[in-house]
């Protein structure tokens, strides 16, 4: 069973070994969506990974060929699996839960990982089975805090994009100004594209997007901002505009989830 180890560690060392490799060449093993997202997903490039990868699966193969001389059992083999394990459980979680897409190269030496630690469990006891704890809880925290689907896009073809609350005073003033001078608007609920505004640093509504021409947008913030720029659309010479608050300048917002100012 040790020897079976050795082979299966030294397996996953050749395999990563020959990811690196490719990659020197600009060529991979896998080949899939998953890989792409996950290569991209990584901050010093996956390369980091897979040097990381090797290192840990020579670990394993060294630390065991010296347990099999020494006859003596090797705690540093159960430590290295369960940190492996570990790691795994981010990585597969972020594919499930984040990317929606499967790396299958990631799953191989996830597979390899498993068949190791089993042969480990068995030979050595329980220990090493604590790897599987340490993963499934890191797939859980995955699945729990990160959202469940991805950001939902803005619609296309869409001139004037208004995103508000319900309980939001300042949203229902522009709505009711872009009625009282006839400009028509879409209105999106703030819940479904609350990620989306916060990736674009907005933590506020109203907001609005107006397609200026075919390769330019542009988002206005506050209750004041779109009205003048509503009155504006409607009056181009800009000899009146219409403030449902009235003529003072007012920058209304509504933190997305708090207090209005």
């Amino acid at each position: 069973m040790r020897k079976l180890f050795i082979v299966l560690a030294t397996g996953g060392s050749i395999l990563v070994i020959a990811e690196i490799t490719m990659r020197m060449f600009h060529s991979t093993i896998c080949s899939s969506e998953g890989c792409k997202l996950v290569s991209e997903s990584v901050r010093y490039g996956d390369i980091t990974i897979l040097v990381l990868g090797a290192l840990m699966f020579l670990l394993l193969t060294l630390a065991s060929i010296r347990e099999v001389k020494r006859k003596k059992p090797n705690r540093f083999i159960e430590l290295l699996l369960i940190l492996s394990l570990t790691s795994e459980g981010f990585l597969v979680g972020y594919q499930i839960f984040r990317v929606h897409h499967i790396c299958y190269f990631c799953f191989g030496i996830f597979s390899i990982l498993v068949f190791l630690t089993l042969l480990r469990t068995m030979e050595n006891g329980p220990t090493s089975a604590m790897g599987f704890l340490c993963f499934t809880s890191i797939v859980l925290l995955f699945w729990m805090v990160l959202p469940p689907k991805p950001i939902k896009p803005i619609p296309a073809g869409k001139k004037l994009i208004l995103i508000y609350d319900t309980n939001c005073p300042h949203c229902e003033n522009v709505i009711r100004t872009s009625k009282k001078i006839g400009i028509k608007m879409y209105r999106l609920k703030v819940a479904n594209y609350k990620y989306l505004l916060k990736y674009l640093n907005i933590n506020e509504v109203p907001v609005l997007i107006a397609s200026v021409s075919p390769d330019e947008k542009k988002i206005l913030i506050g209750e004041f901002k779109i009205e003048e720029y509503l009155n504006k659309l409607s009056t181009p010479n800009g000899a009146q505009i219409y403030n449902s608050t009235g003529f003072i300048p007012q920058n209304g917002v509504c933190t997305i989830g708090g207090k209005c100012r």
